[in-house]
């Protein structure tokens, strides 16, 4: 009974440690980047020793496609988490929408290190997480299509407006990261719900 008693507490310790580590190192290669980041650093933002950082990650490069792989979980799970109980497939998106800019607008440092450090790891980037991309992908295309059967958007290649609608949702993400301003990432949810379910043709 004691063993089992202790193990949640490990794991929970163990769970910490590896958190703090990660957050450690968004913060240090979002501001000096992969290159010019050291262990050292890294250690002295966490506050633990580097022998700990070693235990759950064998080099700096592992570290940072740890960064990204906690970004890209933490994104899917919350998304699935905001949209699982909407049965409206317009609100799904909209909701889904909003989350991913909320997402991006509580951890900008992780957008940072998305768009400027990933080119020297582009090849083991596109292997590692390119599965979880195209199924944040698919589920968006399968919500379009959902939409379309039931008569609520218009007939057109689900995947091609997946694509469009992503697109759109990081280029909005990029413009708020590269302006420095102090504005609610959510409030361009307004822009996208405008713009790709209603257009911003006027008619006639």
């Amino acid at each position: 009974m004691e063993t089992t008693d202790r193990k949640p507490v490990q794991t929970k310790t163990a769970d910490a440690k590896k958190e703090l580590i990660l957050q450690a190192a968004l913060e240090v290669f979002s501001k000096k980047g992969f290159y010019a980041a050291s262990i050292d650093d890294i250690i002295a933002v966490a506050g633990i020793g580097k022998g700990t950082v070693y235990r759950y990650f064998d080099s700096k490069q592992a570290l940072f496609l740890g960064v990204l792989e906690w970004g890209v979980t933490n994104l899917k799970e919350a998304i699935l988490a905001k949209t699982k109980n909407i049965e409206n497939i317009v609100e799904k998106l909209r909701v889904g929408i909003i989350t991913h800019l909320s997402f991006f607008g509580k951890h900008r440092n992780f957008y940072r290190v998305l768009i400027q450090e990933i080119n020297p790891f582009r090849e083991n980037v596109e292997k590692k997480f390119k599965e979880k991309y195209l199924i944040h992908l698919q589920l968006l295309e399968r919500q379009l299509q959902q939409g379309m059967e039931q008569g609520l958007l218009k007939k057109i290649n689900p995947g091609s407006a997946a694509q469009a609608l992503l697109g759109m949702t990081n280029a909005l993400i990029y413009k708020w990261l590269m302006s420095n301003e102090d504005y609610s990432l959510q409030k361009e949810a307004d822009v996208i719900m405008e713009i790709f379910f209603k257009g911003i043709l006027i008619e006639s």
